[in-house]
């Protein structure tokens, strides 16, 4: 079996525009949210967290019309080809995909083209109108900016894209069918459809209190919903070795699996994550989880279970969604890198926000910890039952 390497990574997240200030705020412990109008009350907003990229200073004129979802996963793909040393990619041809992983796709393009077409009449939309409502269109992006003709995927799995997006890719490059990809999590769902969405579900983090904690492991069932967008450079061993590139990391096991209860619930148990989890798992010896939580009880819940019964509450956990918030299909890839970083750098990024009395004897990781890092474990749940689960390595 090949062993499967990262070489590079890029990053936008909330306060973040570059890789480098992304590890300055997962060692911080500054919320950056914002607030946006809520849908339904003028005495109530919305908190958020929003990313803010001058994107004309990183891209030429012809792909500013592209979707906003594929325009900054370019500009994260480009940091994340410089650090792997893959200038000229077009070089490989063929031997090199892209899989791209996102709930929400292209849903912002979406509305924008329904309200201008509602407002000036079927007739005036741009010719360009159909490729920009398609979720592909961001996979086909980068296949396009960096002239790879390889196999190019869009997955739109909910929360768990990201993770998805990395096996996929894991799998092509085990099988032979490519030497590398470009694997990504996109997501940019602060659009009026998904905002009103979840605010029907009682969800959303509100400026309601001002005494509210938000965060992970928080007790009050709520999230704050992100923009994020993360993308991996992801090499067989042996061709990055070829190349001589320095690895950061290993993806070394992961799997997914679904509850299949409904399109609108998941498994409250966890029983299925907890089963998967256990089996990539095993006897191996975990540094820490970086996990899933996020604020809502359910979720949160589930992973009191798992550090309880799988782990006895001996291994850390810690969730980077205190400082980022939720960016739904890119929150596994900004896990993936915070791993990477974990790894590289010897540290545990720490959880902010208050912790409720049900998951106060956990080993939650409340402060920025240094420590030799050697194996990280991944866990995303989302909604609809999608579940994932991933081991980020030192060494394969």
């Amino acid at each position: 079996m090949k062993n499967i390497c990262v070489t590079g990574y890029g990053v936008i997240a909330p306060q973040a525009t570059n890789s480098e200030e992304f590890k300055n705020v997962l060692q911080s412990d500054k919320q950056g949210f914002t607030s946006i109008s809520h849908p339904y009350s003028e005495e109530k907003s919305i908190v958020v967290g929003k990313v803010d990229v001058d994107e004309f200073s990183y891209l030429e004129p012809e792909f500013m019309k592209f979707p906003r979802a594929a325009r900054l996963s370019i500009i994260a793909a480009k940091e994340a080809v410089e650090m792997a040393e893959l200038q000229g990619l077009e070089a490989l041809d063929t031997n090199f995909g892209i899989v791209i992983g996102t709930a929400s796709g292209v849903l912002q393009e979406v509305e924008s083209i329904k309200k201008k077409a509602v407002e000036l009449g079927l007739k005036k939309l741009r010719p360009t109108s159909i490729g920009s409502l398609n979720d592909n269109s961001i996979s086909t992006a980068l296949s396009s900016y960096f002239h790879l003709h390889g196999p190019s995927f869009t997955i739109c799995n909910s929360c768990t894209s990201g993770i998805d997006a990395i096996l996929l890719a894991k799998a092509l490059i085990e099988s032979g069918q490519i030497q590398g990809a470009i694997v990504g999590g996109v997501d940019l769902a602060l659009s009026d459809l998904v905002v009103a969405g979840f605010t029907k579900l009682n969800t959303l983090m509100t400026t309601s209190s001002s005494e509210k904690p938000i965060g992970p492991f928080s007790g009050v069932n709520e999230f704050v919903l992100s923009e994020g967008v993360g993308v991996l450079v992801l090499e067989s061993e042996e061709f990055a070795k070829n190349r001589q590139v320095n690895i950061l990391g290993y993806i070394e096991a992961g799997a997914m699996s679904q509850d299949a209860i409904s399109i609108y619930k998941s498994d409250p148990s966890g029983d299925y994550l907890y089963k998967l989890i256990q089996d990539v798992v095993e006897e191996k010896e975990i540094s820490y989880v970086n996990s899933q939580a996020l604020g809502l009880l359910e979720n949160d819940r589930i992973e009191k279970r798992i550090c309880e019964e799988l782990f006895q509450c001996k291994v850390p956990v810690t969730s980077i969604k205190g400082v980022l918030g939720h960016s739904l299909g890119a929150s596994g890839i900004l896990q993936c890198i915070s791993a990477l970083m974990s790894i590289v750098e010897g540290f545990i990024p720490p959880t902010i926000g208050r912790i409720d009395s049900q998951f106060s004897h956990l080993p939650i990781v409340r402060e920025l910890t240094t420590t030799a890092v050697h194996r990280v474990l991944l866990t995303a749940h989302g909604y609809g039952g999608n579940n994932a689960c991933l081991l980020v390595s030192r060494k394969p």
